[in-house]
């Protein structure tokens, strides 16, 4: 081997994939197991239609904080113990539409872990002591954020932006936490708990026999809920500047309706925000920062829901150059339905698209993951090699195509801060 010559490029054509085995049980819940693991370790997730959209302001964000805030017979420093005498580690997360429970521990240790965990999340108390706590760290956090110029743009691009849907616009006030009672809480955890299991993810070389009686066990919170989700945005197309005389930058929120994996340009429109923004290359990280010094960085990302999505442009610029930043965040969305993208740049966009899927494809966690972003949306894992060949195979005509349809500038929500 000549270590002085780089190795032949070799083109990604198709992924071997690995599948979950999935398993129903309960009402509408259902079971992944990923077993394809080569070490000792646990990956265990339930996943709950528990998010912020549900119930009262803040309420599911503070029922997810204080799952393990204690039972009546145990308190939280108790339950925290015993899990980490085990060697586990518990995480809780709720976003919008959902909340998920996740615990990491050894595979002796599975069972133990899951009957502290699953009898303190049945049981939880909510203790008026937790809560009160909780209600003060998290007003402190939300005046101090609400001085940074990012999380100010991000509530008033999130009120603009879902205007037809409160529960998805919802902004929140300080005055919101004074709200919070231990009677809403468990109101909540009854509902959408104890009542609204939709999915348990497990990556571990464990027994069946084990997660089935976990999942036997768990039948009696499965997801009893008829959901509704958003399935169209309706944005205020607007332009709003709000001015913040003492801050050194200003944050930029753009944001326009578009659509996730279901549809069929999802694939061309996902090459063409990466152009734009989605790389380290991309062209608004080349103007706004390598070009006009005006920012660190400047990304885009398009945001899927259950049932839609949209394009989002994020950046913080300095405060005297940020109208020129809008007019450029413009003209480089211009340039895109204006002209065709150069061959030489296609191709490299091309590359680091596939390989970031090849990235993301390494290990069963990687793979599980994977899995779960298509079969949410009742797909399999045949999209993601559908969507090699689609990435190696579209054209520049197709990308202007797309952008003369989808990248409107009256369709935009603009917000900047600062």
């Amino acid at each position: 081997m000549n270590r002085t010559e780089a190795p032949a490029l070799q083109p990604i054509e198709k992924i071997k994939f690995i599948s979950p085995v999935v398993k129903t049980f309960g009402v509408h819940s259902e079971l992944l197991w990923m077993k394809e693991v080569n070490d000792e370790t646990v990956r265990l997730e339930l996943h709950f239609n528990a998010g912020s959209i549900q119930g009262e302001c803040l309420v599911a964000g503070a029922v997810n904080a204080l799952l393990l805030s204690g039972t009546k017979e145990k308190s939280t420093t108790q339950i925290h113990n015993e899990l980490a005498q085990l060697g586990a580690f518990v995480d809780t997360d709720a976003t919008t539409e959902a909340a998920v429970i996740a615990v990491y521990c050894l595979r002796e240790h599975l069972d133990a872990v899951l009957e502290i965990l699953i009898d303190a999340v049945e049981n939880v108390a909510f203790p008026q002591q937790e809560l009160e706590d909780l209600i003060r760290d998290r007003k402190q956090s939300f005046l101090v954020n609400s001085q940074k110029v990012g999380m100010a743009a991000k509530r008033l691009f999130t009120g603009e932006f879902f205007s037809n849907d409160k529960r998805y616009g919802r902004v929140i006030q300080l005055e919101d936490y004074d709200t919070l009672t231990v009677k809403k809480l468990k109101e909540f955890h009854r509902q959408f708990y104890l009542k609204g299991l939709k999915r348990i993810v497990c990556v571990a070389n464990t027994e069946e026999s084990l997660l089935m009686k976990w999942t036997d066990r768990l039948a009696i919170w499965s997801d009893q809920n008829a959901t509704s989700f958003i399935s169209e945005i309706k944005n205020t197309p607007v332009d709003l500047y709000e001015e913040r005389e003492d801050a050194m930058q200003t944050a930029i929120r753009i944001g326009m309706p578009m659509f996730n994996k279901k549809a069929e340009d999802y694939t061309g429109m996902y090459v063409l925000q990466t152009i734009l923004g989605d790389y380290f290359g991309s062209r608004l990280m080349s103007n706004l920062r390598e070009d006009k010094g005006y920012t660190y960085g400047a990304g885009t990302a398009v945001v899927e829901t259950y049932k839609t999505g949209y394009l989002i442009i994020g950046t913080e610029v300095k405060k005297e150059a940020q109208a020129d930043a809008i007019l450029q965040i413009k003209h480089e969305i211009n340039r895109l339905r204006e002209e065709l993208v150069g061959e030489e740049e296609l191709q490299l966009v091309k590359n680091y698209i596939l390989g970031q899927l090849l990235k993301n494809a390494d290990g069963s966690n990687a793979l599980t993951d994977l899995f779960l972003a298509v079969h949410i949306y009742g797909m399999t894992l045949d999209f993601y090699n559908e969507f090699i060949e689609k990435v190696r195979s579209i054209s520049a005509e197709e990308l202007l195509r797309l952008a003369q349809e989808c990248l409107r500038l009256e369709n935009m929500t603009m917000i900047r801060v600062g």
